[in-house]
């Protein structure tokens, strides 16, 4: 009974102790009315989204085989009679090459181990790599990071060997190359009929997205093409289930799409296109067809970033018009002085110093400021600006 008591008086004690918490919160908030934010750097930009297609002078590459495995990646230069691609016979003939080209990896681990050079006095480095390795792999194990398992691997396995060798045990290793060497001869004697390169006929770029517009989008077509022709491309795709990639042959890719006849106006000599948050590329203007029912064909292209752009076809993208850099504040903190001046107050030593700003943009609860740091007079980034406050003035002392 006792203790019963003593913990009903410990939680009437906690209770209060919540309640004369909440109480001094309030009486503090209600006593210094003030409240901040920090300015922050900014950018923003007046934008148009339209959709559209990429167009390029594009090669297909066919093949009677099911079985194709690519040896180019995606975007990767290739030149004139270089092999882009493997056809195999049938499964059997992949898994073999598969095979051979693992001992052939194996083989090149403990060549490199036999190598190296190592010594007892680098054991100890050695095992600490080993140690570090097996980290990486349990890592990437966790993370399902697929690429960075095969990697982290190989990486231990070469290790491995490389610790194995400093050890005294250069016999067995040799012993081990001339078994492999013996299993890849072996192996190649049976796939000498197995596969056959796909080799490139011209220079250019390599992808694997074969999609059917290969021969409907061409630079030629740009000329000419009106919005209902555009309207008609989305089902105007050819058939090229037997395409195992495409080489792209010229530097020069257009980008082809249809925007409201008010926004091609504001278009200039070049516009920034922006794909992706991580890719926006400068193009060049080179066509703005007649308007049709309030909507244009825009034509755009570029030398750059060719590579960067190979997977995509059908796109949305955004066209940028305008960037705007600047500082961002609440709007909340936006004051006007006696003569309509826009303006902010910032804690500066406890004190409130005025400074006048110029709006750039808003976008909801925020204004997007000018940035101007030839002097300190001005607004900088990482300001304490005042959002809430009672009669506010130049100097005013800020408890």
């Amino acid at each position: 009974m006792k203790q019963t008591k003593v913990m009903n008086l410990i939680s009437v004690l906690l209770f209060a102790a919540v309640v004369v918490y909440i109480v001094i919160n309030v009486f503090t908030a209600m006593m210094n009315p003030f409240k901040t934010a920090y300015a922050v750097k900014y950018e923003t930009f007046d934008s148009a989204t339209v959709s559209g297609y990429t167009v390029r002078n594009e090669t297909v590459i066919y093949s009677n085989s099911d079985i194709i495995s690519r040896t180019r990646a995606e975007g990767e230069k290739v030149g004139v009679g270089q092999t882009i691609a493997v056809a195999y016979r049938d499964e059997n003939a992949e898994a073999r090459q598969s095979e051979i080209n693992s001992l052939q990896k194996r083989k090149a681990q403990l060549e490199n181990a036999a190598s190296g050079n190592l010594s007892i006095s680098d054991s100890n480095a050695l095992d600490l790599e080993i140690i570090e390795s097996i980290k990486d792999l349990n890592a990437d194990v966790a993370s399902s990071a697929f690429t960075g398992i095969s990697n982290s691997t190989n990486e231990l396995r070469s290790l491995v060997f490389s610790r194995h060798y400093v050890y005294g045990n250069s016999d067995e290793v040799d012993a081990q190359l001339e078994q492999i060497a013996a299993q890849i001869e072996a192996l190649q004697a049976l796939s000498s009929n197995d596969s056959n390169e796909i080799t490139a006929s011209a220079a250019g770029i390599f992808s694997a997205h074969v999609d059917g517009y290969e021969s409907v989008l061409t630079p030629d077509m740009l000329s000419s093409v009106t919005v209902s022709d555009f309207d008609a491309l989305s089902t105007a795709a050819e058939d090229t289930n037997s395409g195992v990639g495409k080489l792209i042959t010229s530097s020069r890719w257009y980008l082809l799409i249809t925007m409201d006849e008010e926004d091609a106006l504001l278009l200039g000599d070049y516009a920034i296109v922006r794909f992706s948050e991580s890719l926006q590329v400068e193009m060049n203007v080179e066509r703005i067809g007649l308007s049709e029912k309030g909507r244009c064909i825009v034509v755009l292209s570029s030398d750059r970033q060719l590579s960067d752009t190979t997977v995509y076809r059908s796109v949305s993208v955004d066209i940028i018009f305008d960037i705007y850099s600047g500082l961002r504040i609440p709007k909340t903190a936006l004051r006007m002085d006696d003569d309509g001046n826009t303006c902010v107050y910032v804690v500066e030593a406890r004190n409130a110093a005025l400074k006048y700003v110029n709006i750039i943009s808003e976008s909801g609860d925020y204004y997007v400021v000018e940035e101007d740091t030839s002097s300190t007079d001005n607004l900088w980034a990482g300001d304490e600006v005042i959002t809430a406050g009672r009669n506010l003035y130049d100097g005013k002392v800020i408890d």
